[in-house]
C-alpha cells in the first residue's frame, strides 16, 4: 500500500507551527533561535532583491501569514517584525492577512495588519475591542487587490457553446 504524502505546503504549515511553539516556549535554546534569526535574515535579503528588481515601485515587504496563522503567537509575530524592521540592509515592512483574535497584540507600528473579515465581521472585531488600531499600519483587505483586477472573458467564451 502507498502511503499517501501531505500537500508540501501542509508540511511546511506544520514544521513552522511547531518552531514557533518552540520558539515560544524555550527562548534559552540558542540553536533554535540562532536557526530562527538566520531564517530572517535570509527572508529580509530577499526582500530586498525581490523589491530591487521588482516591475513596481514597492517596499521590501515580507507577508507574515506564511508562516500560518502568526498572529496565534505574537511574540513571535513581533519579535520578526523588529528584526525586519532593523535589518542592516534597511527596513523591511511586514504584512499579514488575519481574522485572529490575538491581532490585538501584534505592534501596528512595524505589522500592516491587513483583517481578512467581511464588513460584518470586521465591525464586530473592531468594536469588541479586539484590534490595536493605527491609522498608517491597520488596513483593511476587502479582496480587490489594485494591481490586479478581474478581467472580462475572452473573445473564446461564446465559440465553445455554439452548436454544441
Amino acid at each position: 500500500m502507498m502511503a499517501r504524502l501531505l500537500p508540501a505546503a501542509v508540511v511546511r504549515g506544520v514544521l513552522n507551527t511547531v518552531l514557533v511553539e518552540m520558539w515560544c516556549q524555550n527562548l534559552t535554546n540558542k540553536l533554535l533561535v540562532d536557526f530562527i534569526d538566520y531564517e530572517i535574515s535570509l527572508a529580509a535579503n530577499a526582500a530586498h532583491r525581490e523589491a530591487a528588481t521588482s516591475d513596481f515601485k514597492c517596499e521590501p515587504r515580507v507577508r507574515l501569514s506564511h508562516v500560518g496563522e502568526v498572529a496565534a503567537y505574537p511574540e513571535f509575530a513581533n519579535h520578526v517584525a523588529r528584526m525586519l524592521g532593523s535589518h542592516f540592509k534597511g527596513p523591511v515592512k511586514c504584512v499579514i492577512y488575519t481574522r485572529h483574535s490575538n491581532a490585538r497584540r501584534l505592534d501596528a507600528d512595524r505589522i500592516v495588519i491587513n483583517f481578512s473579515l467581511d464588513d460584518s465581521s470586521r465591525e464586530n472585531f473592531i468594536r469588541q475591542g479586539r484590534a490595536h488600531l493605527h491609522m498608517d499600519a491597520v488596513q483593511v483587505d476587502d479582496g480587490v487587490d489594485r494591481i490586479k483586477r478581474p478581467r472580462l472573458p475572452g473573445l473564446d467564451l461564446f465559440a465553445d457553446g455554439v452548436g454544441d
